[in-house]
């Protein structure tokens, strides 16, 4: 049961001895080590303890003035903050009243360990890499005036577990200058004690950065082509020998990683080179990793400016003088074969198609290019990756088309007077203008040509062969032609002559009269 403790007692003289009942309570209960309490003694059956002193020991003296409750009852309560007398075990209090027939009571109390304030702070945080840090642990009482706590400490780093320290006046120190780049783990385990449990305290993030870097970035050409090999050199300054800055550089487009290569910690230095990138403004950027002693760092940026391949455009027109709806293939050619995209072929400033490369050329034809002189050139439009480029010019003649024009006179021969037709046809049929029919050298009439006939009628030629041609003038696309020579003759007209006498008969010496029609 534990010792017994006199807590209270009640002094002066108590009235109507032999009914009087003391009882004592305590609050709360049971308890941690060095919780406070609340104390209360009562007394029942006396009508004049009212205004009594009551004095309490609770490892200190306490007291406290009876309070008449009813006519036959009093009490007297005592707060003791703080109770680092009662040891972890069980305690029987008891109160008494030498006044009293039955001066005393009893109450039961259980003291359990109490769970310490564990705590861990760091002399220095962040710290870099090499520098010696101090944790310092402290386990403190849970309740004021408690004692401090004894026994040792164990440090966690990482989960790993540092020699244990002893406790003193509640702290202990762990020392180390042997933290990696990054963030630890840093808490303290507590042994426990005789009135304290073993308790843990909550993780401090340490925080340790390597010694700082500075890296510069240089590219060049700059600018330069598609496809052209852009050299990325990286400077990581200091340069420290030995146990300089170690590890990677990583060369970035953006946020895309391109090119990486190791750093010569003895020049601080780390090259590559890109040929990938396309046309375009491109920031890059180097990163160099860090190592176990030295920070990562980013460069500076770099606006790269890549243009587009030059190409050269070139025309050819097969054949290369062709006569009028004669088929024309114009083939451009573009450098580099590499080159994509779309070429468009122009008579002057109009244009007359449009081909998409294949290996390098696009092909065209054509056979509406009206007779004459035409400047065909090869516009290549470019693509991501390469530069637009026209063609020199090419000149393309087309001549007229040969013509070939007969001629048919109807009806041959004919009578003086009579009406000849005289029709003249011309070959390719999609010939256009004029037909002008000849009498030897002599106009004797035109007609337009429609759908590949002219036609005229005379009925003035006069008797005897007569050399008719048709002569076809041309037009933009055909060209002139004269029919062969066609023979009319031209007779006379036939005659019916009658003869008539009157009268008839007749007689001798009659005159007879003759008509001849």
């Amino acid at each position: 049961m534990g010792k017994i403790r006199i807590v209270a007692l009640l002094a002066g003289m108590a009235g109507a001895a032999g009914a009087q009942v003391m009882t004592l309570t305590v609050s709360p209960n049971p308890i941690n080590y060095g919780e406070p309490i609340t104390l209360t003694t009562t007394i029942t059956g006396d009508n004049n303890c009212g205004g009594q002193t009551v004095t309490f020991d609770a490892g200190g003296s306490y007291s406290a003035t009876a309070s008449q409750v009813t006519s036959s009852k009093c009490t007297a309560t005592v707060s003791v903050p703080s109770t680092p007398s009662l040891t972890p075990g069980s305690y029987l209090l008891g109160t008494f009243d030498t006044n009293l027939p039955v001066g005393y009571a009893y109450a039961q109390l259980a003291v359990s360990k109490a769970a310490p304030t564990v705590g861990v702070a760091s002399s220095l945080n962040p710290s870099t890499v090499g520098q010696t840090v101090t944790f310092t642990a402290a386990v403190s009482p849970q309740y004021s005036g408690a004692a401090v706590p004894a026994g040792s400490v164990t440090f966690f780093v990482d989960g790993t577990a540092k020699p244990s320290a002893g406790l003193s006046n509640g702290t202990a120190q762990f020392t180390t200058s042997a933290l990696a780049i990054g963030k630890h783990s840093v808490y303290v385990g507590y042994s426990g004690d005789g009135n304290y449990t073993a308790s843990q305290s909550s993780s401090l993030s340490q925080t340790v950065n390597g010694e700082s870097t500075v890296i510069t970035l240089q590219a060049g050409p700059n600018p330069s082509t598609v496809g052209q090999s852009v050299a990325l050199i990286a400077n990581v300054s200091p340069i420290v020998i030995p146990g300089g800055p170690t590890g990677t550089v990583t060369f970035y487009d953006g946020a895309t990683q391109i090119a990486s290569a190791p750093l010569i910690a003895a020049a601080g230095l780390a090259t590559a080179g890109t040929s990938s990138l396309t046309a375009g403004t491109h920031t890059l950027t180097a990163s160099y990793s860090g190592d176990s002693a030295w920070a990562a760092s980013t460069s500076n940026t770099v606006s790269q400016v890549v243009n587009r391949v030059t190409t050269t455009t070139s025309l050819q027109a097969v054949p290369g003088s062709s006569t009028a709806g004669q088929n024309v293939t114009l083939t451009a050619t573009v450098s580099p074969s590499s080159a994509t995209g779309t070429v468009t072929f122009l008579d002057g400033s109009s244009t007359i198609g449009t081909a998409n490369l294949s290996a390098g050329t696009a092909a065209f034809s054509i056979s509406t290019l009206a007779g004459g002189n035409h400047s065909l050139t090869a516009s290549y439009g470019g693509d991501t990756n390469d530069a637009p480029s026209t063609s020199a010019a090419v000149t393309e003649s087309v001549g007229q088309a040969p013509t070939n024009t007969t001629l048919r006179a109807t009806p041959n021969p004919a009578t003086i007077g009579q009406n000849v037709t005289l029709t003249a046809t011309v070959s390719p049929s999609s010939a256009t203008g004029t037909v002008t029919f000849l009498d030897g050298a002599t106009s004797i009439g035109s007609a337009n040509l429609s759908a590949g006939t002219a036609t005229i009628g005379i009925s003035t030629l006069a008797t005897g062969n007569h050399s008719l041609t048709a002569s076809y003038g041309g037009d933009t696309n055909d060209a002139a032609s004269t029919s062969a020579a066609v023979t009319e003759s031209v007779g006379l007209a036939p005659t019916n002559t009658t003869l008539r006498a009157t009268p008839n008969p007749a007689t001798v010496g009659q005159n007879v009269t003759l008509t001849a029609t």
